[in-house]
């Protein structure tokens, strides 16, 4: 237990043995906390006995293919939140065909409108959900140690856009079905489906962003998240073309609606400045805008946690050179008193001096060879 850091969960009746047993006994005081007491030395600086008995490996899970199995497993084949998103879509779908049937290519622009909001719409309980899904899930796996965080939250991540995906090619063959072909055909057939993807995307990739790579409670993240939605709608010009002040105009080359209404005949016309050249590359690059900003913002606060973290690497080697903590260590007998580790590999009979397992110990008895003990020495 000592080599692999396994945890091991107590009973009020084996605490005395478990202590018998134990190679120290640290008492925290419920009126100070800042001291502690170790094998009976009082007064013992609390961070300074964290630091002491900091001496092994920290669990690093190993990503296996188990791992993608039980995402699957749990997130995909039995989530009844994917079958809800399905069903709702669908639904969705259905009342737009029943509702725009037949549409005229004048409409065009407005029924697009109308598609990317219930698209929107389709998606956005599943990305609600995100923040509530990291926070249990982050929880489960430091708890059990069964799973890997960052492999979860990219899997995730994946999951959504495929998600994303999904919903954008069956609203582009809905689009489709309820206009004529011409009209399709006049904004670029798969270009058009492009747009609309990174339309959708600038609006949900947010979510994603906020809901899983940060810690910020729900309300936070809806807050967050909805920026863009709310900058579209005001910066962008697509419901007025060419309306606003003119430092406030030039905002609307971030947006991918803005190249979305440069696609649209009758609709083109009226919108200032639409790119002749590039059209898909500037919508790719502005629907993912979002994206660039919140990354640009993690590598800001990672350069800041690693200088926390190399501030803090200093001081513990400041604190490990100092006399107080080798005699701790020694005390401890985590160390020699020539200053030598001692092996962690040992049986805690041979770990500490002086320590004898007998039969009416509660406890289990370490075996050589690794044999395991018959049952009555349990």
């Amino acid at each position: 237990m000592r080599a692999k850091h396994n945890v091991l969960l107590v009973t009020n009746d084996h605490v005395s043995t478990l202590t018998g047993m134990a190679d120290n006994t640290i008492t925290v005081s419920a009126l100070d906390r800042t001291k502690v007491k170790i094998n009976g030395q009082e007064g013992v600086g609390r961070d300074l006995s964290l630091h002491a008995v900091a001496t092994g490996k920290e669990y690093v899970h190993e990503t296996s293919k188990d791992d993608l199995w039980f995402f699957f497993d749990v997130e995909v084949a039995s989530n009844p939140a994917l079958a809800g998103v399905a069903g709702f879509t669908t639904f969705v779908m259905i009342l737009f065909i029943i509702s725009y049937w037949n549409s005229a290519g004048s409409s065009t622009a407005l029924v697009l409108v109308a598609l990317q909001i219930l698209c929107f719409f389709c998606i956005n309980p599943y990305l609600i959900a995100l923040s509530d899904w990291r926070n249990f899930m982050t929880e489960e796996a430091e708890a059990l140690m069964h799973s890997s965080v960052g492999m979860n939250k990219a899997l995730k991540s994946v999951l959504t856009l495929i998600v994303l995906l999904t919903i954008s090619i069956f609203a582009f063959l809905m689009l489709k079905s309820v206009l004529p072909d011409r009209s399709i055909q006049d904004m670029g057939d798969w270009e058009l489906w492009v747009a609309m993807l990174f339309d959708s995307a600038s609006l949900t990739l947010p979510f994603i962003c906020f809901g899983l790579y940060t810690s910020l409670p729900l309300q936070v993240v809806q807050i967050l998240a909805s920026f863009p939605f709310l900058f579209m709608i005001f910066f962008s010009t697509t419901f007025s073309p060419g309306a606003g002040l003119e430092g406030v105009k030039g905002l609307r080359f971030l947006f991918a609606r803005f190249y979305l209404w440069c696609v649209i005949p009758g609709v083109m016309e009226g919108m200032e400045d639409c790119p002749k050249d590039n059209l898909t590359l500037y919508t790719v690059l502005s629907g993912c805008l979002g994206l660039f900003l919140f990354l640009g913002l993690q590598g800001v606060l990672y350069v800041v946690e690693m200088n926390k973290a190399n501030a803090a690497a200093a001081d513990f080697k400041a604190l490990q050179g100092s006399d107080e903590f080798k005699q701790l260590q020694v005390e401890m007998k985590y160390v020699h008193t020539d200053g030598t580790p001692r092996g962690f590999g040992q049986t805690g009979v041979d770990y500490k001096d002086g320590y004898e397992a007998t039969a009416t110990e509660d406890s289990t008895i370490t075996v050589s060879g690794g044999a395991e003990p018959p049952a009555n020495e349990l």
